[in-house]
């Protein structure tokens, strides 16, 4: 797996990278902080999706949320290494793309957002939350993902439950780790 960093004003070092694949790819994208169970799904779906595809895969995330780096806080429950290290040791996507959290990705509009994930990132297929958003205040949607990529080409995990990072924070805040670490799926020490 590469780990690839970068910021969308210089996404020079992902045209190298993708490059070398000659194929397109299948890729997931989200903060993935604490990689709880949801989480686990999401990339679970886009490895046999990859494999079922014939396709490399890429799992793109971000170094911080982007509530957080607006109201300029760290409420990170993992970091990028162990993100990282977990995604490498249970998925082995072929790519690891870290994106810079600063203004230039807060302002980007979805339409951009999605044009630099089909020219530059060369990405065919994708696998998402149901919640997910994407682009200039969360106005990017799946529904938008789906018309620029096809419906066939956008597999949308339902969230059946309420798992979620902001939870599993406040589980730990209060010292909870045996419930924190039931929706983690993970044990954090």
């Amino acid at each position: 797996m590469e780990l690839i960093k970068l910021n969308l004003t210089n996404r020079e070092p992902i045209a190298k990278h993708v490059a070398n694949f000659k194929q397109p790819f299948v890729a997931t994208i989200g903060n993935f902080d604490g990689m709880h169970i949801y989480h686990q799904k999401i990339l679970k779906q886009t490895k046999q999706w990859s494999q079922e595809n014939n396709l490399p895969m890429m799992v793109i995330t971000f170094s911080q949320n982007i509530y957080d780096y607006l109201n300029q806080q760290d409420n990170r429950i993992t970091s990028t290494s162990q993100k990282a290290e977990y995604i490498q040791n249970t998925y082995n996507p072929e790519l690891f793309v870290e994106i810079q959290t600063d203004d230039e990705l807060v302002n980007t509009s979805k339409e951009s957002f999605l044009k630099i994930l089909k020219d530059d990132f060369k990405i065919i297929k994708i696998v998402e939350g149901a919640d997910f958003r994407f682009g200039v205040q969360g106005q990017g949607t799946v529904e938008d993902l789906q018309k620029t990529f096809g419906l066939d080409n956008v597999w949308i995990e339902p969230r059946t439950n309420q798992i979620s990072s902001t939870k599993i924070r406040q589980l730990l805040k209060n010292g909870d780790k045996v419930a924190a670490n039931k929706l983690l799926g993970i044990k954090v020490k």
